[in-house]
């Protein structure tokens, strides 16, 4: 491309895209609109040999959901394990506390663990 035929668009910042306008030939910043495609929706999310306590964060944030537990008893049991992101929040609560026995109750955007405990030692 020669610099005759080369012009400058603009500087684009996160969250921001360029739209070129057939009809008048100008082009335009925009807040740029995310959306998964098929290649990002079918990603792993992995859950390595953490804590519960981590691995309630992390559910928390992936499903936009407060989690918490009713007892500190397995908060700091370990874990490990692997989903899709096209997984359900119930399917993810029961894989990974389950591991510790763990039951789950969702309370519209609350989800309350409680368990006994597990064998894993610290």
């Amino acid at each position: 491309m020669d610099n005759a035929d080369s012009r400058s668009l603009g500087l684009i910042t996160a969250n921001q895209m360029i739209r070129f306008c057939n009809r008048t030939g100008k082009f335009a910043h925009r807040k740029a609109e995310h959306k998964p495609h098929a290649e990002s929706a079918a990603r792993e999310v992995r859950f390595d040999n953490i804590t519960m306590e981590e691995a309630a964060v992390l559910v928390g944030e992936w499903f936009l959901v407060d989690v918490s537990f009713a007892t500190n008893n397995i908060n700091q049991c370990r874990v490990t394990a692997t989903f899709s992101q096209k997984d359900k929040l119930e399917e993810v609560l029961t894989v990974l506390f389950g591991v510790a026995s763990a039951t789950y109750n969702i309370d519209m955007q609350t989800v309350i663990i409680n368990g006994k405990g597990c064998n894993n030692e610290m």
